[in-house]
């Protein structure tokens, strides 16, 4: 594996690590509900990447990635969103060399905070995944 794709990895799992301290705090609260009812109607939205820490520049472009890596890159990818409670509702099993430009088709769209909750990002829309599909 390249060292650059194992800088990535590790660029991505402190980035995980990184989670606002109030995500602890409301998990389990009564009112968690309301919450983040509140922060979707008041909160700030912000760029995704400003939200998680970690610049779409240091994604290296698909082409330059053996599929093992984009198998290992794209489940940290989506380790990373789940931490800070954002989904992509994508098939399990999704081609890796599929899946990484669509994550990182987003990767500078506003979203807003989710303390607790979750932010989706549907990816059943794309034509690609509907052609994935159609072949299974």
């Amino acid at each position: 594996m390249q060292e650059k794709t194992n800088q990535l990895l590790e660029i991505l799992d402190v980035a995980k690590k990184n989670v606002p301290p109030e995500f602890e705090a409301w998990k389990d609260h009564e009112d968690s509900f309301e919450v983040h009812i509140l922060e979707l109607e008041l909160g700030e939205d912000k760029p995704m990447n400003e939200r998680l820490g970690v610049s779409k520049g240091v994604f290296p472009p698909v082409e330059q990635l053996e599929d093992d890596e984009l198998i290992l890159i794209v489940d940290k990818i989506l380790e990373l969103w789940e931490a800070h409670h954002y989904y992509a509702e994508i098939l399990e099993g999704y081609p890796a060399r599929k899946a990484y430009p669509l994550l990182l088709s987003v990767w500078e769209e506003s979203v807003p905070v989710c303390t607790v909750g979750g932010y989706h990002f549907d990816f059943y829309s794309d034509e690609d995944l509907h052609e994935y599909l159609e072949s299974k």
